[in-house]
């Protein structure tokens, strides 16, 4: 059973690639279809996530590309919300995203994902809650990320940018990025909040 998943995880990785949005149409719900069965567990599991995770900031074509987009958000959120162990592949490798200019109307996505693994696993006490950046090399540094993320909330009205995920992942992330982050953090964003809410 194994190496039948190995083979078919391998097997569609060139269709990743294909430029007709059909292509990329049918090979999203086919992801969707692989990781609730457990096949993005695998190796090259996570070219699928990178691949859902480009169409979420594909600009596309009107409006089949909209269309595509959208489906690929939702599944995007479907995988990190109901399906048990994507963890294991989502975390911390969604980070590798978030600097990437051609990432960059997904970063709003890919925040709400994030955010909702960091509460799970704060609410759990996970032992990888606390990411080693030394030895997680495709993630950008703790910097980087913080740098990224004002620059987004700077732009709460810009499209595709989900501020209060974004806020929320701010706040539930801010052990990872420095330790006196976290009182700062715990003070300023619930009145950031507050403010995009009146």
């Amino acid at each position: 059973m194994e190496s039948r998943q190995d083979f078919i995880v391998t097997g569609f990785l060139k269709h990743l690639h294909d430029p007709s949005v059909k292509v990329r149409e049918n090979m999203a719900k086919l992801v969707i279809a692989m990781a609730t069965h457990g096949y993005l567990l695998r190796e090259g599991g996570h070219e699928y996530v990178k691949f859902i995770t480009l169409q979420c900031s594909h600009p596309g074509e009107p409006p089949k590309g909209d269309e595509l987009r959208n489906i690929c958000d939702e599944i995007l959120n479907l995988i990190t919300t109901t399906v048990q162990d994507m963890e294991q592949v989502l975390w911390p490798h969604l980070f590798e995203f978030v600097c990437k200019s051609e990432y960059s109307w997904a970063v709003g996505v890919v925040a709400r994902s994030l955010d909702h693994i960091a509460q799970k696993k704060i609410e759990g006490n996970s032992p990888d809650y606390i990411i080693n950046f030394k030895e997680t090399v495709n993630i950008p540094s703790p910097v980087s990320l913080f740098s990224r993320w004002m620059v987004i909330i700077s732009q709460p009205l810009r499209p595709r940018n989900h501020t209060r995920a974004m806020l929320s992942l701010l706040l539930n992330f801010a052990p990872n990025i420095h330790g006196h982050l976290v009182e700062v953090m715990n003070s300023v964003v619930p009145k950031l909040q507050q403010f995009l809410e009146g």
